[in-house]
């Protein structure tokens, strides 16, 4: 959890938006994993984790997962399109990223008591 915390925070103090937006899907990822999310379910793990975490993931019509996979694998007009997403949405994904660990660490402290 702290590795995700982490990633969190240097995604909120980078001030380069598409790679702000790329710090923020690390954390989002990585907590998706320790809540069993990826490997369970393929593609679809970020939007059942989105769904019962009642996330914002999908922004101008485009997944979180999608943008990521745009903008580091497409070359030409989709991670034009990618980028240019994650530039106006990048804080919010960041505070959805957030409401999402202070979900997880809630849930952690109930278990631990």
């Amino acid at each position: 959890m702290l590795r995700v915390v982490r990633w969190w925070a240097l995604g909120d103090l980078d001030a380069d938006p598409v790679d702000k937006f790329l710090k923020f899907f690390i954390a989002f990822e990585m907590l998706a994993s320790l809540m069993g999310y990826k490997g369970k379910s393929g593609d679809s793990w970020a939007e059942e984790f989105c769904n019962d975490y009642s996330l914002t993931c999908k922004f101008e019509g485009m997944r979180v997962n999608k943008i990521r996979n745009l903008i580091m694998h497409e070359p030409g007009e989709d991670r034009d399109r990618a980028e240019e997403v994650a530039r106006k949405h990048t804080d919010e994904f960041g505070r959805e990223v957030l409401k999402a660990i202070r979900r997880a660490l809630s849930e952690e402290l109930k278990k631990s008591i």
